[in-house]
């Protein structure tokens, strides 16, 4: 004789499906899926602290481990480590690319960086000031320079293209900075830039 479900249906037609938990027949809108298949809503709530946070699936205590991020699965620990990047087996590149992420890369060029070449004697203006180095490190927001001085004046009865081909004259106003110091510019600042044809200046005048 056929029976009917708890849902008030007869079994031959009913959608019922059983709890893997505690065995009784439950609607397919009140079951839940937890690790071991599909369970009621009141065993998986019993056993949602159980829960991995990595995949949402609820497992026993004895399969769940705790750190600092939250409780996971063996499983879901598994993938983390497969994922997980070693530092050391980074190329320079891929180095790179995951700086550029950050807006910033503390990785100086090794040669050249665009038009910017290390070791170039420069002549650079600013939207302020002037300055004469030598490249030392390029990155993407500055640029460092060696034996640098700023230019207070290039001489006002001088024009510009005198003073770029000629060099600093006895009336150009020069403020070196100390030996050994690094200058730090912002490349962003930058208006524009060209080769030293001279030796940098190193005495005030």
């Amino acid at each position: 004789m056929e029976v009917r479900c708890v849902c008030g249906r007869w079994e031959s037609l009913c959608a019922c499906r059983t709890c893997v938990i505690c065995g009784r027949s439950t609607p397919p809108h009140r079951l839940v899926i937890v690790a071991e298949g599909e369970a009621c809503e009141a065993c998986a709530e019993s056993t949602r602290r159980n829960c991995c946070d990595g995949c949402g699936l609820n497992y026993a205590d004895e399969h769940l481990r705790r750190c600092e991020s939250g409780t996971y699965c063996a499983a879901c620990l598994d993938a983390a480590k497969e994922r997980a990047m070693n530092i050391n087996d980074l190329t320079i590149g891929e180095a790179r690319k995951i700086a550029q992420l950050f807006g910033r890369s503390d990785a100086p060029a090794s040669g050249t960086d665009g038009p910017w070449y290390v070791g170039a004697a420069v002549f650079i203006r600013t939207v302020t000031s002037h300055f004469t180095g030598q490249i030392l490190r390029v990155y993407p927001g500055e640029i460092v320079l060696g034996s640098a001085a700023w230019i207070a004046d290039t001489n006002e009865g001088c024009r510009f293209a005198d003073f770029l081909r000629d060099g600093p004259d006895a009336k150009t106003e020069i403020e070196p900075y100390p030996e050994g110091s690094e200058v730090i510019i912002s490349r962003g600042a930058i208006v524009d830039a060209t080769e030293w044809q001279h030796p940098l200046p190193r005495v005030q005048q």
